[in-house]
């Protein structure tokens, strides 16, 4: 961890405050003492096997971990983010969850909740923020590694097994964790705006894996099977770094969230 100047913790919830401005929502920190709206919309997304217990999800908040409620400006909940400390490798924070509901999705919310936890852990001097995300989801790809300016750590093979929400049941839980490292130039420049050079993509992806694994689940797996060889013989390589900036799918602009 580094020491967070007053001028970067201001400049940081000036830019939280736009993004959930622009994105036609306010953001709640949540202390834990009512976490009903966050368990709804867990349900409303991934159904209601991948609910969290009310009392971890208080405890966590209670303890001051990242909880926050994005809710339209008419007071409809929306969106959250669920985060907690993490010594691995360093101090960071994990962020487990998010999720934005659907007819919401692509209009700036989940940017908003991103920019508003990189705010919480600097004015907490943590400048660190890690999450996992499925490598085969292009338009996660482009908002994390282009928008946000994270960049690809380890890639992991089913790391979550056994899941039977409505979202991943019967697939392969294969996960790139990034690292979204809150005060480096790389994550500066993206928050102006700014784009990583992109070398040409070795790997092209489904243009709507969600869609096809919806509609054709066989399908999805063997494009799961193919993308997993290729990752798995790049990063037998070490080629983390610039994996993480293009590589195997960033030839999109679409952006999500």
């Amino acid at each position: 961890m580094t020491r967070i100047a007053a001028l970067d913790r201001r400049s940081a919830l000036e830019q939280a405050l736009q993004a959930s401005t622009r994105a036609g929502v306010e953001i709640d920190n949540l202390d834990g003492s009512d976490v009903s709206e966050v368990e709804r919309i867990i349900e409303m997304v991934w159904g209601p096997e991948q609910n969290a217990p009310s009392n971890l999800l208080r405890g966590l908040a209670h303890a001051g971990n990242v909880l926050l409620l994005a809710r339209t400006i008419s007071g409809e909940p929306i969106g959250f983010t669920l985060g907690y400390l993490g010594w691995s490798n360093g101090v960071h924070l994990h962020s487990h969850m998010t999720a934005v509901v659907s007819g919401h999705q692509s209009s700036g919310v989940g940017y908003a909740l991103k920019l508003w936890q990189r705010s919480v852990c600097l004015s907490n001097e943590i400048d660190e923020i890690r999450w996992t995300y499925d490598p085969m989801i292009a338009r996660n790809a482009y908002f994390n590694l282009v928008k946000l300016g994270a960049q690809v750590r380890i890639y992991l093979q089913d790391f979550y097994t056994g899941m039977n929400d409505k979202i991943n049941a019967g697939d392969h839980a294969d996960r790139f964790e990034v690292s979204w490292k809150l005060m480096s130039t790389r994550v500066i420049s993206a928050l102006e705006g700014g784009v990583p050079e992109l070398r040409p993509a070795e790997v092209v992806l489904p243009d709507d894996f969600e869609s096809l694994r919806s509609g054709d689940l066989p399908s999805a797996i063997e494009a799961r099977m193919r993308v997993r060889e290729v990752m798995l013989s790049r990063m037998g390589l070490g080629d983390v770094p610039d994996w993480g900036i293009g590589g195997y799918v960033l030839n999109t602009t679409r952006e999500t969230e």
